[in-house]
C-alpha cells in the first residue's frame, strides 16, 4: 500500500529516458534495462578495455605503444543506461543502486576472468565528489562487491590535493594505516574499484603503491569509459 501511495505522488521515472513506465522499485524501464549491455571481451583491448576499431589486434593504438600494467576491465562503454545509473549514484547514493552496479562488475569480471578475486580496493575520488556523502560512491560500491563474494575490503589510498586526474596521478599516497594490513596483499589476487576510467594512469600509479605488498596480481575495475569524467 505505501509503494502505491508513493508511486502517485513521486510517479517513478527512468533514470535514462524518464519515462514514466517505470515501477519504484525499479530504476529502468524494460526497454532500457535490455539496453544494458556489458562490453565484449573479443572487441576491446586485452590491456585498458576500450572497444576496438580493428578486431585484428588485441590491443589498442595506445596499449601498443605503452603497454602499461594494469590489465583494466571495464563493465560498459561511455554511453546509455550505464551512465545514467553512475550519474545517478553520484547524486543521490542508495545502497540498492551500488548493489545493482556491483552486480555488473562482479559479473563482467567472471566473463573476463576465471579465478576469483580476494582482495577489493576502491580507488579515490575527488574530494567536490564526496561532499555530503558519508563515503564515497567508489567505497559504496566496492563494500557490495565484497559482500556479496565474501571477500575482504580494504581502503588502501589517500589524496588529500585530488581534483582533477593529473593531481590524483602526482599525489595519490598509501594511507598510513594501510602498511599493517600489507600482509594481506601478499599472493593475493586485488582489484581497484572505481565508477569511472578516465585513463590507465591512476589505476598504474595505485599498482606501483601496491606492488610492494606482493600481490599476484593487481587488475582495475570500473562501470563506464568516460574520457572527461574526474574519477580514477
Amino acid at each position: 500500500m505505501l509503494k502505491e501511495l508513493l508511486s502517485l505522488i513521486y510517479p517513478p521515472s527512468c533514470l535514462h529516458c524518464k519515462s514514466s513506465d517505470c515501477s519504484i522499485t525499479k530504476m529502468l524501464c524494460k526497454h532500457c534495462a535490455f539496453d544494458l549491455e556489458l562490453l565484449q571481451k573479443k572487441e576491446c583491448c586485452s590491456l585498458c578495455f576500450k572497444p576496438l576499431n580493428n578486431y585484428e589486434s588485441t590491443l589498442c593504438s595506445a596499449c601498443h605503444k605503452t603497454k602499461s600494467f594494469p590489465k583494466i576491465i571495464c563493465a560498459f562503454d561511455s554511453f546509455g543506461p550505464a551512465l545514467a545509473m553512475r550519474n545517478e549514484m553520484h547524486h543521490t547514493p542508495r545502497k540498492m543502486l551500488a548493489k545493482t552496479l556491483a552486480a555488473f562488475l562482479i559479473l563482467q569480471y567472471f566473463t573476463v576472468e576465471k579465478t576469483p578475486p580476494d582482495l577489493i580496493i576502491p580507488m579515490p575520488e575527488p574530494w567536490i565528489n564526496k561532499l555530503g556523502k558519508k563515503e564515497s560512491v567508489n567505497t559504496l560500491i566496492a563494500k557490495e562487491m565484497s559482500r556479496i563474494q565474501n571477500i575482504d575490503m580494504l581502503k588502501a589510498f589517500k589524496c588529500p590535493h585530488y581534483f582533477s586526474k593529473h593531481q590524483l596521478r602526482m599525489y595519490l599516497k598509501l594511507n598510513s594505516s594501510f602498511t599493517k594490513h600489507g600482509k594481506k596483499l601478499v599472493d593475493k589476487r586485488v582489484i581497484l574499484i572505481a565508477d569511472v576510467i578516465h585513463s590507465k594512469e591512476p589505476f598504474t600509479k595505485a599498482s606501483q603503491l601496491l606492488s610492494g605488498f606482493f600481490p599476484s596480481s593487481i587488475i582495475g575495475m570500473g562501470l563506464v569509459h568516460l574520457p572527461n569524467a574526474k574519477g580514477a
